[in-house]
């Protein structure tokens, strides 16, 4: 798991420094190289950093509707804590660069302080996200149940406020804009904006107008409808406009109006923060700083002072999702030291793909818990210690957890169940990198697999559809302790009636590797000779199976010799029930039945060879639900 992450957290890396290091080349003079796909249009140079920033509001919704048609009410749960812990680490990341910023801006370009703005959006585009997977927490922020809840609905509703809020003054300001707007139609004009197009390499559709409510020269815009250029109803000099045009096309290249619209997303997942309406801010200077940089490269003093002249005249601040050549009064200041000061900074590429690096690798670190207390009190609360079936140990070292046949219970139970811990609230699947591992199977009030490491315990659901709950230790774990109460001397039982027959169904889905679900319903073993029955387990309802997806079959695995061997489907609304004919496999013991997409609950009724006169019957059960 750790070396998939680092791969991954490598990849990211090299990504952003690769598109960042193109972009920067590009925006100074390095042409485009040729690809396959060239033609004799001249292609349109956008010197955006690997992936539109507005990005990940959208991947966040993919997510929501993916879990939701996949678990349910429960996948908007999943949902809910995938969100807070991508609002815990924007927040963290954003109050962290505040304070970093001012020696950034110092040894860096603006460029790459911009950029760092963003790194959520890569931070973000994962495989982690896709099949919920992170590693252990190292700290943990407890917040009961009941007030987790009204804090997720205060959240929400903030959020929704906020960003709809944003939405809205970003269309009535853009609709007040355009609707005081005129074409420009000064020839000399028009040549000068297309002449810093072509200079540029920006051949998609700008418009140029002039608007009576604006006072500041802006852009905004992403799509080719909506992208324009808007002057204020002023004279400006040819020096002037050449300056206008260079840096707002310099907004344009770069996607800038979308990294506002990302700004504004962060905004409203962090409302409550007052520190991230600083970060926002801050960051929404380092765009127009980075302008200023590419705009005055290789200029003269005396062009710099009409630079800087033209921010004063111009002094402003823009609204909605807009950018602008000048800045409010508290960051003009800054910008004109920017302006009449030559400094030479390093571009940041380094820099930036081991922010990245760093991003992914602490990505998990901070999670929420919603209950604590001990395993008795949160996972063993209905069990005993005659529950447990069986005991696997990994030691520290090895690789694979193996069987132990002998153990004291009742300290071992007594031990493991006093241990304190915290019930995780995540969306992820939750993974530790520690290899020295105890997993503890119960067999009672539906069968469960407690697994402890250093700093997770993990609880399997059998009979849930393979639900897993994850708890993150309090207290330390004492392996010395737990291995005085393990016998790894102790050979397996040989007494067949302390058997238990296993069947393991996994469904063969497309695309998919779903987990094995162990099954046990309904046994029986007896003395073939007398007749009498030396144990038999209650009924049960419960089974595992799958639902959400499209297996094409089941596959039946068994641990013990089959002598016969029935197979009935019950249609989802039990009224119909049918014999399956099943497919014996290549390996003795499997088995495999074609499902034909319909959900439906099975029946398996097996009857085993005898083992030292012992005759075992045992009916399983399992489900398929295929999505609607």
């Amino acid at each position: 798991m750790i070396l998939l992450r680092m791969f991954w957290a490598l990849f990211l890396a090299g990504m952003v420094a690769y598109t960042f290091n193109r972009s920067w080349r590009w925006e100074h003079g390095e042409p485009m190289q040729e690809t396959l796909f060239s033609s004799d249009k001249p292609r349109t140079k956008e010197t955006i950093v690997w992936l539109d920033p507005s990005f990940l509001p959208v991947l966040l919704l993919f997510i929501l509707v993916m879990l939701g048609s996949i678990h349910g009410s429960d996948g908007v749960d999943r949902f809910l804590s995938l969100s807070l812990d991508v609002m815990i680490l924007i927040s963290i990341y954003f109050i962290l660069l505040i304070f970093l910023l001012p020696v950034f801006r110092k040894y860096f370009s603006a460029r790459a302080c911009a950029t760092m703005w963003v790194l959520p959006v890569f931070m973000f585009w994962q495989v982690h996200l896709l099949i919920q997977n992170t590693p252990a927490p190292s700290f943990v922020i407890y917040i009961p149940s009941h007030i987790l809840g009204l804090l997720y609905f205060i959240w929400i509703i903030g959020f929704v406020i906020v960003y709809a809020g944003k939405f809205i003054s970003h269309f009535l300001f853009r609709y007040r804009v355009m609707s005081a707007s005129i074409p420009v139609r000064d020839p000399d004009i028009l040549e000068l904006f297309q002449q810093e197009l072509k200079r540029l390499e920006y051949y998609r559709p700008v418009k140029l107008v002039q608007s009576a409510a604006v006072t500041v020269p802006l852009s905004m815009g992403t799509m080719k409808r909506t992208r324009v250029t808007v002057l204020p109803n002023r004279e400006f000099t040819k020096q002037e406009l050449q300056f206008i045009f260079r840096h707002e096309i310099h907004h344009i290249q770069r996607g800038d109006v979308s990294n506002k619209m990302f700004f504004a997303f962060c905004q409203a997942l962090c409302w409550f923060n007052p520190l991230i309406w600083v970060a926002i801010q801050k960051a929404s200077d380092d765009l127009e700083l980075s302008c200023d940089e590419i705009v005055l490269e290789d200029m003269d003093d005396e062009k710099r002072r009409q630079y800087a002249d033209l921010l004063l005249n111009t002094a402003g601040s823009s609204r909605g999702f807009t950018t602008c050549l000048s800045a409010a009064a508290e960051t003009m200041r800054y910008r004109l030291k920017n302006v009449v000061t030559v400094r030479k900074r390093w571009p940041g590429t380094v820099l930036l793909s081991i922010a990245m690096f760093l991003c992914v690798m602490s990505h998990g670190v901070i999670a929420v818990s919603n209950d604590r207390g001990t395993v008795a009190e949160l996972i063993t609360e209905y069990r005993t210690v005659e529950d447990i079936r069986s005991v696997y140990y990994q030691p520290e070292g090895e690789t694979l957890l193996s069987e132990v046949y002998g153990w004291d219970g009742v300290e071992l139970f007594s031990y493991l169940a006093s241990l304190e811990v915290e019930k995780l609230s995540s969306g992820n699947e939750i993974q530790n990198i520690s290899n020295h591992r105890v997993a503890i199977v119960f067999d009672r009030n539906g069968t469960i697999e407690l697994t402890m490491d250093e700093r997770l315990i993990e609880v399997y659901h059998y009979h849930h559809g393979g639900k897993k709950e994850f708890y993150y230790l309090r207290s330390k774990v004492d392996w010395d302790v737990i291995e005085g109460y393990l016998d790894f001397d102790a050979e397996r039982p040989v007494d067949p009636t302390l058997l238990w027959p296993e069947m393991k169904v996994h469904f063969d889905v497309p695309g998919l590797d779903e987990p094995i679900f162990a099954v046990r319903n309904n046994l029986r073993v007896w003395e073939i000779e007398t007749g009498e029955t030396l144990r038999a387990s209650g009924n049960s309802d419960s089974a595992g199976g799958v639902s959400g997806v499209n297996p094409t079959q089941a596959q039946l695995v068994f641990d013990m010799p089959v002598s016969e061997i029935t197979v009935w489907m019950r249609e989802w609304d039990s009224t119909v029930q049918t014999s399956i004919t099943l497919t014996l496999g290549v390996e003795n013991g499997c088995y495999f039945i074609p499902l034909d997409g319909n959900s439906a609950n099975y029946e398996v009724e097996v009857l085993y060879e005898p083992l030292d006169g012992i005759r075992y019957e045992a009916t399983y059960a399992f489900y398929v639900e295929y999505p609607e």
